[in-house]
C-alpha cells in the first residue's frame, strides 16, 4: 500500500511530475526512457546489496528517489 503522507512519497511524485513535464516541454521523450534506467538500476543496486545484508529482496523508496535524481544528471 502506498502512504501518500510519507515525505519520500510525496518526492517521488513531485519528482515524477517534473520529470514528465520536463520531457514534454522539451519534446525530448529519450529523457523519460534515461530516467526509468537510471531507477531501475539504483532501485536493483540497492535491493541487491539488502539482499546481501538481509536475505530478504526490498526496493526501498530512497532508492527510487536516487534514481530519478540521477535521471536528471
Amino acid at each position: 500500500m502506498i502512504n501518500l503522507k510519507s515525505i519520500k512519497t510525496q518526492l517521488i511524485i513531485y519528482l515524477t511530475v517534473v520529470v514528465l513535464a520536463f520531457a514534454v516541454k522539451e519534446k525530448d521523450y529519450s529523457f523519460l526512457g534515461a530516467c526509468a534506467i537510471a531507477v531501475f538500476a539504483a532501485a536493483l543496486i540497492e535491493a541487491l546489496i539488502l539482499y546481501g545484508k538481509t536475505k530478504s529482496f526490498k526496493i526501498t523508496e530512497s532508492s527510487i528517489i536516487t534514481g530519478i535524481i540521477i535521471g536528471y544528471v
